[in-house]
């Protein structure tokens, strides 16, 4: 705003015009409007002598300004060598009186001279010499810079000296290179240090170049002690994530060797009860990814349709439980029809399922949990993709809260996942040509549920990924199914995928 009105200030005189011919067309259009029969007749309006009253005194507020603010100084103070910078005559945007008030701090500071030297800018257009000394002497400065910009880059420099009445000139072609204004500026500053005989003036320079030196040097030593906390902060940012990678290599040789143990189920086509369209499908699907993603140390049993009797599933865990070792992985896959009984237990049905002696033909929860304990294994999973799933947790863990896990290495324990809650139905799904949990989990397990781009997916990343995915496709169906984690004893994360 203040340069603005200096501007304003500074072409006074088309200031001035404008005035004039505002006053002549209000003069003129009062003749036209009120049908005066001379301009006598408008000087005499009273209309007329308001606003030329008004006129009147914005210029004179114009002059007053100009009196107050553009002559005032800056104010050096005696202890000082003042160097005053004033406005270039033709440089609008004040580039040149900017840059050279920072050249000239920052060569006279870093020539260590003792002065304590002041530069400042000052808003104010210098047109000839005395007026430099005289405005310079107003701020008690010891030394005035002004001049002309030539556009494009040529810019005449005037240096008045007011104690001296001395004025040096240069003219500087190559803007914004001012190194030669800048050195005799430097020059000017070692010459006007007190004499070494003054050995009161030559203290008081001395103590107050030690007190900035002693101001510099806190904010020096306050940015070491930054920079130094900074660099602490990249090592170990460095050195973990060096240590993570490394903990992250290890961990996927080790689960690349892990032995993975699985038993799929898929039950489609029931001997007494209806059919399902996709558990079938989804289990071949599921046998097909874990093959593809851990080959050879995936041993997969797969029980579809007709072959999954009670007496197969029966035969084929107790298998299992008499082959795993400590250092296995055990999977349990089932998809097809559950139900569950007025105490809350549930049951997974066998394709030989009988409703008239149920549930003594079907398969309990609470049998597989003995199972899950007779296991050697440390990790044992359980997927269920089947209606009233949820129920199945509550016969082997303590809570159906996901578990905060974190860690993979040594990480031990049983998981049972469910498609659904315990009174929410498992939906299948046309369009994906699969049921909706078990689609999700064939796309979470290839990578999509990788959310930390670790290259692996574990219980918690796969959970949470069900979960959101299985919930939103869900709900814009317009039902509702929201799988459940099931943990017990679970001493860390475990790993279900490796990603390429």
């Amino acid at each position: 705003m203040e340069k603005a009105l200096e501007r304003v200030i500074n072409n006074l005189p088309r200031a001035i015009i404008m005035a004039v011919v505002a006053v002549l067309a209000l003069a003129w259009g009062l003749k036209e409007l009120r049908s005066y029969a001379s301009y006598g007749d408008v000087f005499r309006d009273p209309v007329f002598l308001s606003a030329s009253l008004a006129i009147v005194i914005a210029l004179l507020a114009y002059y007053g300004v100009k009196l107050i603010v553009i002559r005032r100084a800056p104010k050096f103070s005696s202890r000082e060598i003042g160097i005053l910078v004033t406005r270039f005559e033709g440089d609008t945007k004040d580039r040149v009186q900017t840059h050279t008030v920072e050249s000239i701090k920052s060569a006279v500071y870093s020539q260590g001279t003792l002065a304590d030297v002041g530069v400042k800018k000052a808003r104010r257009l210098i047109h000839d010499h005395q007026e430099a000394c005289t405005f310079a002497q107003a701020g008690a400065a010891h030394l005035c810079i002004w001049g002309v910009l030539i556009p494009p880059r040529t810019v005449h420099f005037n240096l008045s000296i007011p104690g001296k009445g001395y004025e040096a000139r240069a003219l500087v072609p190559d803007f914004p290179d001012i190194s030669l204004i800048v050195d005799q500026v430097v020059k000017f500053v070692n010459d006007t240090l007190p004499p070494m005989d003054s050995t009161q003036a030559r203290i008081m320079f001395l103590e107050r170049r030690l007190e900035k030196l002693g101001a510099v040097n806190a904010e020096n030593e306050k940015r070491i002690r930054n920079l130094y906390e900074q660099i602490h902060n990249l090592e170990t940012e460095i050195y973990g994530r060096i240590e993570y990678e490394s903990e992250l290599t290890e961990i996927r040789r080790m689960e690349s060797h892990r032995r993975r143990i699985m038993l799929i189920i898929g039950i489609s086509e029931y001997q007494l009860f209806p059919r399902l369209r996709y558990p079938a499908k989804d289990a071949r699907a599921i046998a097909e990814m874990v093959q593809s993603t851990w080959g050879r140390n995936a041993t997969v049993t797969m029980l579809v349709d007709s072959d999954a009797t009670a007496a197969n599933i029966s035969r084929a865990m107790q298998q299992i439980a008499l082959n795993a070792h400590k250092d296995d992985q055990v999977w349990l896959y089932y998809s097809g029809h559950a139900f569950t009984t007025g105490d809350g237990t549930g049951y997974i049905l066998p394709c030989d399922g009988n409703a008239r002696s149920l549930p003594a033909s079907a398969i309990p929860m609470t049998q597989i949990g003995s199972w899950f304990k007779q296991l050697r294994a440390q990790q044992a999973i359980m997927f269920a993709d089947a209606c009233h799933s949820g129920a199945f947790g509550s016969a082997i863990a303590k809570s159906g809260v996901p578990a905060q896990i974190t860690s993979m290495r040594q990480a031990s324990g049983r998981v049972i996942i469910t498609a659904g809650g315990a009174s929410e139905l498992a939906y299948e799904d046309q369009s994906l040509e699969h049921g909706v949990f078990t689609h999700y989990l064939l796309k979470g397990l290839t990578g999509e549920a990788d959310f930390n781009k670790d290259e692996i997916v574990t219980t918690s990343e796969l959970f949470e990924y069900l979960y959101s995915r299985v919930s939103e496709a869900s709900t814009s169906k317009g039902f509702q199914q929201r799988p459940i984690m099931w943990v017990v004893e679970s001493t860390g994360d475990f790993v279900l995928a490796l990603v390429d």
